[in-house]
């Protein structure tokens, strides 16, 4: 970016802002997805509850570009829309319409490492209309088993990866500071029978939110409550933040309740606008935040599987003979851990998803037969969940050993991302 040092005269500032007529000047219209200035594209859709980690990855990912030649470098470019829709365009492969979104590193040095969104186009008129880009990666926070009239196994041609760990929170205004724990039962009765459910104060239904049957999020807690995600009561909505925008428009905030992944729950648009409450699963008999308690963020609630509303990001993608294209594996790479997102930071990927909300799977200490499934005991390649606390908590977990090699560990344990583990 180029900045002009010195200040223009009054009367040019204003010929310039105004023009001779006295017209305000138009902003830029958006880019084609597929302009010059976005090196190597990939779309990937889906998701609406990915975006915000999503945006993280990305500015990583601009910033290591910076080192790299044109030809080398990638564009993430994101429409969101549903879990489900994204799984099922990565296999039918519909031409994209309307805006994309694309993101950049904020400028502000109070905000390193954060992301600016903006918007680019799949329809252009003068070009005759749609674009025709397609998806090469559809994002989903559920397998695609689990969407409304998807196959039971994975269809041919179509290859799965899992990314990092999301958790699904039940959450209400900061106003409501009374609400701290819901039970399945209760949450049944709310999304169940709405009105119907008597589970005061949320028996107004214009005022209980929900998304839609093929939201991820919404198939997550209908496994949680038990109620089929199409029978959902409340309102619906069509993205992460229009829930949010919904929830937060209630008149009287104290009736006001949804759900949201965690990672939109922390995000900087919307912190400090929620209270996040604990959940109390079938046949458990205390109720967990995703978190070791309301004030913290080491979802270690959901690493050791007592909090039940969560389960992997689901990347799909078609292949051939098993592998997908080569540019769309390397931006697969990327988003699922499998390579550093910056060769010069390799623990680079832990930092951005431990501060976007989310767990790698490298933190989890178990995994899920399937979504809404039993938990078991789980040990990652390479463990690094005394990184992810120490990212997440600024501090040297006081049960973690910091090393440089296994030389200095204790019997059991080796040097992984750090610590002894």
């Amino acid at each position: 970016m180029m900045v002009r040092h010195g200040i223009l005269g009054a009367s040019g500032a204003l010929g310039i802002l105004l023009g001779a007529s006295g017209a305000q000047a138009q902003a830029a219209p958006d880019p084609d997805c597929n302009d010059a200035q976005f090196p190597n594209p990939v779309y990937l859709t889906g998701s609406t509850a990915f975006q915000p980690m999503l945006a993280k990855m990305a500015v990583a990912i601009q910033t290591a570009n910076q080192t790299k030649p044109a030809s080398e470098q990638v564009t993430l470019i994101y429409f969101g829309s549903a879990s489900c829709d994204g799984a099922a365009a990565a296999q039918s492969q519909p031409s994209l319409t309307g805006s994309g979104q694309y993101y950049i590193p904020n400028p502000d040095p109070s905000h390193v490492g954060e992301a600016l969104t903006k918007t680019c186009v799949f329809d252009d008129a003068a070009k005759g209309g749609n674009l025709g880009l397609k998806p090469a990666i559809g994002v989903s926070d559920v397998s695609l088993s689990s969407c409304p009239g998807a196959p039971a196994t994975l269809p041919a041609g179509l290859g799965e990866w899992r990314g990092p760990v999301q958790s699904m929170l039940i959450v209400v205004p900061k106003e409501n500071v009374t609400t701290t724990a819901i039970s399945a039962e209760q949450g049944a009765a709310i999304w169940g029978c709405g009105t119907a459910g008597g589970v005061t104060p949320f028996v107004d239904e214009t005022a209980i939110m929900q998304r839609s049957s093929s939201s991820g999020t919404q198939i997550l807690v209908s496994k949680a409550i038990g109620v089929p995600p199409s029978a959902f009561k409340g309102v619906p909505n069509s993205s992460s933040g229009a829930l949010v925008t919904s929830l937060l428009g209630v008149g009287n905030r104290q009736i006001a309740i949804g759900f949201l992944a965690a990672d939109a729950f922390q995000s900087p648009a919307n912190a400090g606008t929620m209270n996040a409450v604990a959940f109390r699963a079938f046949n458990q008999t205390k109720a967990y935040y995703a978190d070791s308690d309301p004030t913290s963020i080491d979802k270690r609630n959901v690493r050791d599987g007592h909090y039940a509303i969560q389960g992997p990001l689901h990347f799909y993608a078609p292949v051939t003979a098993g592998q997908p294209a080569a540019l769309t594996k390397k931006a697969l790479d990327w988003i699922s851990g499998a390579v550093p997102l910056d060769s010069t930071k390799p623990n680079g990927y832990i930092d951005v998803v431990a501060n976007a909300g989310d767990v790698p799977q490298c933190a989890m200490k178990v995994q899920l037969s399937g979504d809404g499934g039993y938990f078991a005991p789980f040990t990652p390649p390479v463990s690094c969940g005394c990184y992810f606390e120490s990212v997440v908590t600024k501090t040297t977990p006081a049960a973690c050993a910091p090393c440089v090699d296994s030389s200095t560990c204790s019997p059991g344990k080796t040097c992984q991302t750090g610590f002894c583990e």
